[in-house]
């Protein structure tokens, strides 16, 4: 998959914070066809403070932006892992 064809086929898909760890945001989502989306946010112990982080759903496409984004199956094979380098 190419970035492109994932912000079009996951754009809509919900994810939801996950965890913090060490300047690191992560969020988990699952599309209606099984899709796994684990997605996160890196930065700096500056940079963290900008980034909002709330309980509730948020689309895919309304985060980040990311600095990793890994995709799997229904099998759980990955199918798509990106780092950005925004």
């Amino acid at each position: 998959m190419t970035v492109e064809q994932v912000n079009e086929k996951f754009k809509d898909v919900e994810v939801m914070f996950n965890s913090y760890y060490t300047f690191t945001f992560t969020f988990i989502g699952k599309s209606e066809d099984g899709y796994e989306i684990v997605c996160s946010y890196e930065g700096d112990s500056d940079s963290i403070y900008y980034f909002n982080v709330t309980t509730n759903p948020e689309q895919f496409s309304e985060c980040g932006p990311w600095s990793n984004v890994v995709i799997k199956d229904k099998e759980g094979t990955e199918v798509f892992l990106e780092s950005f380098g925004w």
